[in-house]
């Protein structure tokens, strides 16, 4: 329990437990900070220190992050010009002393039970990571809806069994791409040498290196993590450099799982297969945003064009059973597109580049394209 500092008014915790270090990164983040801030704070779990990374906000952010540091003495501040969140996070983890980590998005919140029954889990199994599901949080619209955990109780995962059940996870869902939500085992946690460029799908490839670390894992089904969906972030904005921006980011690090069956011994064809179909999945969001704001033929075609391209340059391995799992989908104007530009990929040709994407959009524009058969 805390004790009263009288000298200061500061609160003070004991300290017999292991610490649990909170890193947040935070840019212009003050509609959203306090509430993120006071689930951290109002923890039942007490021995935590709470890392407040600022990356060169121009809103109140500090000030916010400064009237919580006078209150309680586990708050820690850290200020330095923009640069991102993954060294943003690394720099957090710098300061920080607790034998375990967790990161908080500054725009979400917690349970105040989360960390306490994480740590008591992480105990139980002596697990390297302990990780629970999420709510995505629609505030704007009241609406809640509850991730589905992976497992419905509580499942401890050894390396023995992580191409059973931990690598499907990370190759077929979402589940497990971000890097909140979980409990750390601090050493664990390397400065690996990630590309700081990259600033959407950043906590998958954070990810896909620190599970190289670990020897067991502890998933939990407690939606403890509250994410909002928050319609002004960077990965929401529509506009066709966010669209090519997004493709940029997506595309390279789900490509990256070509190398990770490899490393993990499992590059059989069909998971080769399920990872080409996971970035085009990917790719094909990116590429339906088009869909939901005005964009000319121009953009059109450069954001296909381009997409194109960064599927080439990553070498995304297209095959006869990709093209076969699309066929379904071809009556589907956005789908029907992705499908023109795998079969480029597929044959490899790529001096005719301009001339299929010229094809496809004129293939987009015709008014008929729904009832399209091929």
């Amino acid at each position: 329990m805390p004790n009263n500092n009288k000298e200061n008014g500061i609160l003070e915790y004991d300290k017999s437990e292991n610490k649990v270090s909170v890193i947040i990164p935070i840019y212009n983040a003050e509609k959203y900070l306090s509430k993120c801030i006071e689930s951290v704070l109002s923890q039942t779990y007490e021995n935590i220190e709470l890392i407040l990374v600022d990356d060169g906000s121009k809103d109140t952010s500090l000030e916010i992050m400064k009237s919580y540091e006078k209150k309680d003495n586990r708050v820690k501040i850290l200020t330095r010009e923009n640069k991102g969140q993954l060294q943003t996070r690394e720099d957090g983890l710098e300061l920080s002393t607790g034998e375990y980590v967790t990161f908080i998005d500054a725009d979400d919140w917690i349970d105040s039970n989360m960390i306490k029954t994480m740590i008591e889990i992480q105990e139980d199994y002596n697990a390297d990571i302990v990780r629970c599901s999420y709510i995505d949080e629609h505030v704007e619209e009241n609406r809640h809806v509850a991730n589905k955990p992976p497992f419905d109780k509580v499942q401890y995962i050894s390396r023995d069994n992580f191409k059973e059940l931990l690598y499907p996870i990370f190759i077929n869902t979402h589940q497990i791409n971000s890097i909140w939500g979980q409990l750390i085992r601090k050493d664990l946690i390397e400065k690996f040498d990630l590309d700081k460029k990259i600033r959407i799908a950043e906590d998958l490839m954070f990810n896909l290196k620190l599970y190289q670390n670990i020897n067991n894992i502890a998933f939990i089904p407690n939606n403890f993590y509250h994410y909002r969906a928050n319609i002004e972030s960077i990965t929401n904005r529509k506009d066709v450099n966010s669209i090519k921006s997004k493709l940029q980011n997506v595309i390279k690090v789900y490509s990256e799982y070509y190398e990770y069956i490899k490393k993990w011994n499992i590059e059989s064809e069909e998971n080769k297969n399920n990872v080409t179909l996971r970035i085009l999945k990917e790719t094909e969001k990116c590429i339906n945003e088009l869909y939901t704001f005005k964009t000319s033929k121009k953009e059109k075609l450069e954001v296909f064009n381009y997409a194109v391209e960064l599927l080439a340059e990553n070498k995304v391995q297209v095959t006869d059973n990709t093209l076969k799992r699309y066929e379904d989908k071809l009556l589907i104007k956005q789908y029907y597109n992705l499908f023109n530009i795998v079969k480029y990929l597929k044959f490899k040709i790529p001096y005719n580049v301009k001339k299929l994407i010229k094809n496809v959009l004129i293939i987009f524009n015709n008014k008929n394209l729904d009832n399209r058969k091929i």
